[in-house]
């Protein structure tokens, strides 16, 4: 009952945000509501899910900034291909705010991505993503630690 009224709400929201978007959405809920119920632990899928979404987002994000370098966004054809040097990603930097366990990073560097960063709120979160990025040989990521305060200044926005 839960994930019907959920997937109706995703499914009006589609109108501004496009069908893919919905999918990946739903793919990572319904993966978070089987964790919580101790299901995909036990079947070992909760990584590849999210390891398939997250491959999926790079791959859009290295399509929007290719798009951007050639001047312009680009259609929402899919079928387009989208040719560029990885010369040209080479030194495109990111900053994952809310890094979480540093997925996305990975994805992004496998697309030739290499002036990654991520931090996150949660110290534990940041250790994470150091710790899988280390494990699966991605040593060109950087984090950086939560600083205390740093970013709470209210002045900023008056």
């Amino acid at each position: 009952m839960i994930l019907t009224k959920m997937i109706k709400i995703l499914m009006r929201k589609a109108q501004c945000w496009g069908y893919k978007v919905i999918g990946m959405l739903l793919i990572l809920k319904i993966s978070q509501i089987f964790r919580n119920m101790g299901m995909l632990e036990k079947y070992d899928i909760v990584h590849a899910l999210e390891k398939y979404v997250m491959d999926t987002v790079a791959i859009w994000t290295k399509k929007l900034c290719v798009s951007f370098i050639q001047g312009g966004l680009s259609s929402a054809n899919d079928n387009i291909k989208f040719e560029v040097d990885d010369k040209y990603l080479f030194d495109y930097p990111v900053l994952d705010l809310g890094t979480g366990n540093g997925l996305l990073l990975q994805a992004l560097a496998k697309q030739g991505f290499s002036d990654l960063t991520g931090t996150d709120y949660s110290e534990g979160a940041i250790e994470l993503a150091r710790n899988l990025a280390a494990r699966d040989g991605f040593t060109t990521i950087s984090f950086l630690p939560k600083k205390e305060g740093a970013y709470d200044n209210n002045s900023y926005f008056h």
